[in-house]
This record gives C-alpha cells, structure tokens and sequence, in this order.
C-alpha cells in the first residue's frame, strides 16, 4: 500500500466520522437549546462551537479529496457554495468508491 493511497483512506474514514458526528452534535444541539439554563447555556454554547468546526472542516476536507483525487475543482467548489454541508455528503458519496 503506497502512501498516496494509505492518505485517501485516512481521508475517507475522517471525513465519514465528521458527517456522522456532525447530525449526531445536530441533534444535541436541538435537544439541549430546548433545556436552556444557566447551567446548561456553558454546554449548547461549546456544543455551538464544535458545530462550527464541524462545518468548516466538512468544506475543507472536499477539497483536499478534489485534489488528491485530480477531480475538477471547479465542480466541487461550486457543490460546495450552493449546498455547504449536504453539498460535502453528496460529494462523499460520489468520491467514495475512488478512495
């Protein structure tokens, strides 16, 4: 297995763990924004900020894959600017087989 390819994969199984983690901190988020409290505004405020770093890793790691895969760029950045973060699902779906 060369490194190129050991990279991809590492690429693949990231980017298939933000998109699960990414509706699983969705959710929690919903859950929590319900129980607002004082004790609870510290917990949906950190679970705020990992969303945010969720969403900007899901636009980022595409591109990467765009590159390491010598698919147009174009193409991807356009999915991504029209759709963000389900635009990032539907591109691991299509990518995921040349990974």
């Amino acid at each position: 297995m060369t490194i190129n390819a050991l990279s991809l994969k590492t690429l693949k199984t990231v980017w298939g763990m933000l998109i699960a983690l990414q509706f699983f901190f969705l959710i929690l988020f919903f859950v929590i924004a319900e129980l607002v409290s004082p004790s609870n505004l510290l917990v949906h405020l950190s679970i705020s900020y990992t969303l945010v770093g969720f969403f900007v890793a899901l636009l980022i790691i595409p591109l990467i894959v765009c590159f390491r895969l010598q698919k147009s760029f174009v193409f991807t950045a356009v999915i991504l600017l029209l759709f963000n973060v389900l635009g990032s699902v539907g591109l691991y779906y299509r990518y995921k087989n040349e990974m």
